[in-house]
């Protein structure tokens, strides 16, 4: 398999996944606020952060890992990106957003919400969570086993 071919179906497998696994994961946090404008912005929130994190982790996971790294190459370089691109995402929060969603008077939003800091936490814990998730699905379809016992090893000559 060419590498042109191997990064282009890392990235649609990534892109498919990030978006499933941020849409689940921004739909979960926005019905933490208990309320249906809640979970309707984290989905689409989820949705676009999972996109960039699916495509980038897909990309790099088949930089990294070719088609030998396998299943924990894919996860801990989706891991690392997902943390990264979360922690830049949940940091660019602006202030009136974070603070509408802590409006909501649900003890844990208000405690997920004090601070820009604690934002920005949940947002890389979310992120690292679904790039775990990407890296992991494009590492283990990339790899190609090799073959390290011939089945006739008998007629080898020696």
């Amino acid at each position: 398999m060419n590498n042109s071919n191997l990064y282009q179906k890392s990235i649609l497998l990534g892109g498919f996944i990030g978006v499933l696994a941020g849409t689940l994961l921004g739909a979960s946090a926005g019905a933490i606020t208990t309320s249906w404008s809640g979970v309707l912005y984290g989905l689409v929130a989820g949705a676009i952060l999972g996109t960039i994190i699916g495509i980038a982790t897909g990309w790099l996971t088949a930089r990294v890992g070719g088609t030998t790294g396998g299943v924990s190459t894919g996860a801990y370089t989706g891991m690392g990106l997902g943390a990264l691109i979360g922690g830049i995402a949940g940091a660019l929060i602006p202030d009136a957003v974070r603070i509408a969603a802590n409006t909501t008077h649900t003890p844990i939003m208000d405690v997920l919400t004090a601070s820009k800091f604690e934002t920005a936490f949940l947002i890389c814990f979310l992120a690292s969570i679904a790039g775990t998730a990407v890296g992991a699905w494009v590492g283990g379809r990339n790899l190609i086993s090799q073959d390290k016992h011939p089945k006739n090893i008998d007629k080898i000559q020696m």
